[in-house]
C-alpha cells in the first residue's frame, strides 16, 4: 500500500510543517518504489529524506539526481548504512555533500552478511564502530541501530549508552516510549 502511505504522509506533514523537523523515509534507490517515492512522497517543508541501504557514493549520486529532478535541490539526506558494502565503504557515503546524517541498520546488515542477529550484538560490533568512524570523518551525525524489542528498556538503555561511548549522536527509535530513553542518554 505504498501509494496510500505516500498520501497519508503528505497529509500528516502538511499539519506539522514548521512545528517539528520532518523527515520521510523512502525506499532504496534500487527498488521499483524509489521513483514514485521521489515523485509523490516528498511534500514541501521536509527537513530531509531518509534513504536506506546506500552502499556507495554512486548510490547517493543517484538519489541526489532524482531529488534534484523533482525540485528538491536543497533536501538533505539521512543515509542508511545497512549492507556490507555500505558499512565497508561508509566513508564514501558520509563524505557526500548532500549527506548530513547517517544511521546503522543492524537487522538488514546481518541479513546481508549472512549472519545471525543476537542480543549480544557481537556480530555488529565492528560494523557499528566503522559507521561511527565514517560519520566522524564525514562530519555528519550518526544514529545507532534500533532495538526491535521495544518493551526492553534495559537493553535499549544499555545499547544507547554503548552507542554514545562509540561516538554516535543518537539512536533510532521504533516506538514513542523509546524517545525519552534516548534523551536521557544523549542529552549533554
Amino acid at each position: 500500500r505504498k501509494a496510500d502511505a505516500r498520501q497519508i504522509a503528505s497529509a500528516a506533514i502538511a499539519n506539522l510543517v514548521g512545528i517539528v523537523p520532518l523527515f520521510v523515509r523512502i525506499n532504496a534507490p534500487d527498488t521499483v518504489h524509489f521513483p514514485e517515492d521521489i515523485r509523490d512522497g516528498l511534500p514541501i517543508g521536509l527537513s530531509g529524506v531518509v534513504v536506506p541501504k546506500l552502499a556507495s557514493a554512486a548510490d547517493v549520486d543517484t538519489v541526489v539526481a532524482a531529488l534534484d529532478a523533482q525540485g528538491h535541490n536543497s533536501l538533505q539526506i539521512i543515509a542508511g548504512l545497512e549492507t556490507v558494502a555500505g558499512v565497508v565503504d561508509a566513508r564514501a557515503v558520509t563524505t557526500h555533500p548532500r549527506v548530513r546524517w547517517c544511521y546503522f541498520g543492524a537487522e538488514d546488515y546481518v541479513v546481508d552478511l549472512g549472519g545471525v542477529r543476537t542480543s549480544s550484538n557481537h556480530e555488529v560490533a565492528t560494523a557499528r564502530t566503522m559507521v561511527a568512524q565514517a560519520a566522524r570523518l564525514g562530519g555528519v551525525q550518526a544514529l545507532d541501530m534500533v532495538v526491535t524489542d521495544f518493551g526492553d528498556n534495559g537493553r535499549f538503555l544499555s545499547e544507547a549508552t554503548e552507542a554514545r561511548a562509540l561516538g554516535f549522536s543518537g539512536k533510532l527509535c521504533i516506538h514513542p516510549d523509546q524517545v525519552g530513553l534516548v534523551n536521557d542518554v544523549f542529552t549533554p
